[in-house]
């Protein structure tokens, strides 16, 4: 049974989105069942280590959470079925990664794992960015809710992604929250689009931790990357 997880999972996240896709009214009950698949799931690969990783199964859950809420702002239903086959193929790299660690739970610098949990946790936070600087720009959702959730998403993944490569400490932490805090304010003081804001947002998270995982060397790479970036971005959003 176990073995058949990170393939049997999948399948069944695939009839939550799909049931959301046609049934959007439905979209608490749908979230609420596949968040408990996806604990059920990292509980029975984890087995007795389950409680020692919960910020794993918490940041699952945001990242299912993330995947659903862009969907909800999506307008074109080809996209939206399209992301869909991308999401289910995302979790099931998830699962089938996630049983290969806690099988080998020794061999703490898995790189498969580790890559794999820095790229999703990175496009999560993205679709989780945009997607909110949509709410604020088209429902007035609140900005005070937006920073709370953004900022703590950013810390639980920041923690992970830090604590598994085994370069963490709580003033890295608290320095990433405070600069990432300020830069979603001017964010939003800003007249850019949502995707503009969330990726701005996005590669400042990026730049942040790659720069602190990879120390002095990789400074310049990531700074010039960084930079270049943030222009490209703001000047197409320029009109011409």
């Amino acid at each position: 049974m176990q073995a058949l997880l990170p393939f049997i999972s999948p399948i069944l996240l695939a009839f939550g989105f799909w049931r959301f896709l046609v049934k959007p009214d439905d979209i608490w009950l749908i979230s609420v069942l596949s968040i408990a698949l996806i604990i059920l799931t990292v509980k029975i690969l984890a087995k007795r280590h389950f409680f020692g990783f919960f910020r794993l199964w918490i940041n699952l859950s945001i990242v299912y959470l993330a995947q659903i809420l862009f969907l909800i702002i999506l307008n074109v239903n080809s996209l939206r079925y399209l992301l869909t086959v991308l999401w289910i193929g995302i979790w099931y790299l998830v699962f089938l990664l996630i049983a290969k660690y806690f099988k080998n739970l020794k061999n703490i610098n898995d790189f498969d794992y580790l890559a794999f949990t820095r790229f999703l946790y990175y496009l999560s936070f993205w679709l989780l960015a945009s997607s909110l600087y949509y709410l604020i720009i088209f429902i007035n959702f609140s900005l005070w809710w937006t920073l709370a959730i953004l900022l703590l998403t950013a810390g639980f993944f920041a923690k992970e992604i830090l604590l598994l490569s085994e370069k963490i400490s709580s003033k890295l932490l608290w320095l990433l929250l405070f600069s990432l805090g300020q830069l979603l304010l001017a964010l939003y003081l800003m007249p850019i689009s949502f995707y503009l804001a969330g990726t701005i947002a996005c590669l400042w998270l990026f730049f942040f931790l790659e720069w602190n995982l990879f120390g002095q060397k990789g400074f310049l790479k990531f700074f010039w990357l960084f930079v270049g970036a943030i222009a490209l971005l703001l000047l197409s959003s320029l009109p011409f």
